[in-house]
């Protein structure tokens, strides 16, 4: 259901984002070729419009959900994992709009994809575990009346002391 509501979420966005992007090229085509700017009718440029538009703000929609106190509630779980889905989705269509408009040669498929395989590994197996072991150092600072936000003692909604 969350994909479902994610993918409705970016798709109608993204589509109005792309309808902008058509309409500021027939629009303002000569201000565009003014300033330099000779891609304002590409496909790139288009779905880089669509993309902006689409992209939400994650942090902002967590802050909200958690300060109406909804953060543990079916509707507060939905909107966040509706929002991360649509995030995700955006950057990678993002990073495929990207690829398509580069003028200059790139590095070779396979460096990339192996640069790409490199960072996730480090994040997975260098990052991860020392963030956890930073989150569970911080909780185990804190004073026995504070528990840390989020954890099963605190009361969503609520800032901490």
């Amino acid at each position: 259901m969350d994909a479902v509501i994610a993918g409705g979420s970016l798709l109608l966005p993204m589509g109005m984002g792309m309808g902008v992007g058509v309409g500021a090229a027939l629009l303002f085509g000569r201000q565009f070729q003014a300033i330099g700017e000779s891609h304002h009718g590409t496909r790139s440029f288009i779905l880089f419009m669509g993309v902006v538009v689409s992209i939400t703000a994650l942090p902002v929609l967590a802050a909200i959900v958690r300060e109406r106190g909804i953060a543990g509630t079916t509707s507060g779980m939905t909107a966040t994992a509706a929002a991360a889905i649509m995030d995700v989705l955006a950057w990678l269509v993002l990073a495929a709009v990207l690829v398509g408009s580069a003028h200059a040669p790139g590095r070779p498929l396979a460096v990339t994809v192996a640069l790409v395989l490199a960072f996730t590994a480090a994040m997975l197996l260098v990052v991860r575990p020392v963030l956890g072991r930073l989150i569970r150092h911080r909780r185990a600072v804190l004073s026995p009346g504070i528990s840390a936000p989020g954890s099963p003692g605190s009361r969503p909604g609520t800032p901490p002391r």
